[in-house]
């Protein structure tokens, strides 16, 4: 079982399939390690199983590829919305980022807080 902290996913273009689309999870777990190839596989047929348009773009059009999971530092989405000036009150994650900055805000934040947990600070 998955101990979800927080999540967000955003599409990309030609970086697995060149031609095709993909989704890419950004995913804060908590507990166990997750094989984030195993989730990616789990969020694929639970899409597929709850809306046929995902399942045909998937199995027919090839336009849609797997989705893709990466795994985020345990309290990435705390630093990245505290970074934007939007942790707490009515703020939210959001659940889709279709901005590519945006997406790699939240990634540096991941990395930062990975050095920062190797080089023996919190």
């Amino acid at each position: 079982t998955v101990s979800l902290v927080d999540f967000t996913v955003t599409p990309r273009t030609g970086q697995s399939h060149p031609s095709a689309a993909e989704h890419v999870y950004f995913v804060e777990c908590e507990g166990p390690p997750v094989d984030a190839s195993a989730l990616a596989h789990t969020i694929d047929g639970q899409l597929a199983a709850g809306n046929e348009d995902y399942r045909v773009h998937r199995e027919t059009a090839r336009a849609l590829a797997s989705p893709r999971v990466e795994l985020l530092a345990r309290g990435s989405f705390t630093r990245w919305m505290r970074d934007r000036g939007q942790l707490g009150g009515q703020h939210k994650v959001p659940r889709v980022i279709e901005d590519p900055q945006l997406a790699a805000a939240l990634i540096a934040c991941s990395r930062a807080r990975s050095l920062s947990d190797t080089n023996g600070h919190a």
